[in-house]
């Protein structure tokens, strides 16, 4: 039986491979089943050719458990893959908060009415006095404006301008101004190419955070909140360079637990947004252009750059009192008096170094009239306004804004600021200082007709802000809450420093 079994046995394996193959064509729509009937029948032949017939059930049985235990565990471990939910994805990375300058109604009306001036001399070319008036009158006052606007935006630190710093400003800038004029007379030195280098670096840093709040503003969302650029730090990826791949869609980060975004939350990277590009293509173009510049000075460029340099750099400067601004401007008004009436060396240094640290409007001078002066300042063919005409005012309303109007007339914390330009809404002192500016400046250019010669702006300017706020505090009640005030986080860090320095004193006696 056994040899008969052996005979037949690869006979009987042949056979069950053509006869089933019809049976797994049927099986083709339940997998697996073509596999164990197969799996059973070459089973049972072994079995049989092996042991006889019992011996074969008995491994027939044997191997029927295996499959179904074996099917058991498949659709187990179908059933658990398909109620197990997809691992998540990886966190995004987290960056920190982005305190912006955005582009708000105040603002705007800066931006316009400082581009508006800019087309006087196009749309009104050779208007004379008048001309020269109307565009010094816009385009300093919304520099001014812009500035002390936009200083909302800044942190309140505890650095404060202190009477003794204000006493002593004018000081350094008469060294400044004398050096620079001995230089150009008595040397062979560029002065021009220095203070070049100097002030179209200063304002080209100066013109990218003039420009942020329209590109923040204005862009799309995508281009607005695309991480261009990531510098420095570990971070996730550990690299720097461009990172394509990050779209920041909200501005928040993750509070620490003080409430406060995390200054580490992007690993220590210095991360710069698609906004920022943008703004800093358009500055550094108006740089290259104005360095390149050949012939006389391009005044619209120059223009450009002197009004990002003033808005910015005096919403930096922060004075701790009333009496240390009005110290402040007290004495560069002696400084402005001594050196331009007293003195060529003020007017001298203004026409002869090009920089833009200054306001040009062109005048026409024929060039008879131009080889008969003897001045250099009659035979320039731009009138000329200061920036120290806008920054130092421009410091002053500031004060009124961020001091005066937010502190005594609102009665908020002046280290409230906190980024949101409309918790320090324009009060009575701010316009009032802005109204004085004008009329000031109006009175310096009416003197400058009258007299055909070079008038310290700040002679007219220090006593009509000055005179505004005191008259507007008088009028309102306050004029000894005015003139006695002094920032909080100026008394605050002062008696911690008397505090810790009672406590080293303390420690030494002990």
């Amino acid at each position: 039986m056994a040899s008969v079994a052996a005979f037949v046995a690869p006979l009987a394996l042949s056979g069950s491979r053509a006869s089933t193959s019809r049976a797994q064509l049927w099986c083709l729509g339940r997998p697996g089943a073509g596999w164990a009937t197969s799996r059973r029948r070459r089973s049972r032949v072994v079995a049989l050719a092996t042991g006889g017939e019992d011996a074969a059930a008995a491994t027939v049985r044997a191997v029927e458990n295996t499959d179904v235990t074996a099917s058991a565990g498949v659709n187990g471990a179908l059933t658990e893959a398909a109620t197990t939910p997809p691992p998540s994805p990886p966190p995004p990375p987290v960056f920190p908060a982005r305190v912006r300058r955005t582009l708000t109604p105040d603002l705007a009306v800066g931006y316009a009415v400082f581009a508006a001036a800019q087309a006087i001399p196009f749309v009104w070319p050779n208007s004379g006095n008048v001309g020269d008036v109307l565009f010094f009158m816009a385009t300093a006052s919304s520099a001014l404006y812009t500035g002390a606007k936009g200083a909302a935006f800044e942190a309140d630190s505890t650095e404060k301008l202190t009477p003794k710093q204000a006493a002593t400003a004018p000081i350094g800038a008469s060294f400044s101004l004398f050096g620079a004029y001995c230089l150009l007379r008595y040397t062979d030195v560029n002065v021009g190419a220095l203070f070049n280098v100097v002030t179209t670096s200063l304002g080209a840093l100066c013109l990218k955070e003039m420009v942020d709040p329209v590109t923040h503003g204005l862009l799309p969302a995508g281009v607005r909140d695309w991480v261009a650029l990531r510098l420095g730090g570990g971070g996730d990826s550990g690299s720097s360079g461009l990172d394509a791949g990050n779209v920041v869609t909200g501005e928040e980060a993750a509070p620490t637990a003080e409430g406060k975004p995390s200054p580490q939350a992007n690993g220590g990277e210095l991360l710069v947004y698609g906004d920022e590009m943008v703004a800093w293509a358009f500055a550094i173009a108006i740089t290259v252009a104005y360095l390149t510049k050949t012939g006389p000075p391009n005044f619209l460029l120059s223009n450009v750059i002197a009004g990002a340099l003033c808005a910015r750099v005096l919403s930096f400067i922060r004075p701790e009192s009333f009496l240390a601004i009005a110290g402040l401007l007290t004495g560069l008004l002696a400084y402005d008096i001594f050196w331009v009436w007293g003195t060529e060396v003020m007017v001298s240094v203004a026409v002869a170094i090009d920089t833009p640290a200054k306001f040009l409007f062109p005048r026409a001078i024929s060039p008879e009239a131009a080889a008969a002066s003897t001045s250099a300042a009659a035979a320039y063919p731009f009138a000329v306004l200061g920036a120290g005409d806008v920054i130092v005012p421009g410091v002053y309303a500031a004060f009124c804004l961020l001091a005066l109007d937010k502190v005594l007339v609102y009665g908020r914390d002046a280290s409230a600021a906190g980024g949101d330009i409309s918790a320090v809404p324009a009060g009575p002192y701010f316009r009032a200082a802005l109204a004085a500016y004008v009329a000031g400046l109006a009175v310096c250019f009416g003197a400058n007709m009258v007299f055909h010669a070079a008038q310290p702006a700040l002679v007219y300017l220090v006593p009509a802000l000055i005179g505004s706020t005191l008259l507007t505090a008088a009028a309102r009640g306050e004029f000894w809450p005015v003139v006695r005030y002094k920032a909080v986080a100026a008394m605050e860090a002062r008696g911690e420093a008397a505090n810790e320095e009672a406590l080293s004193q303390d420690k030494v006696d002990s």
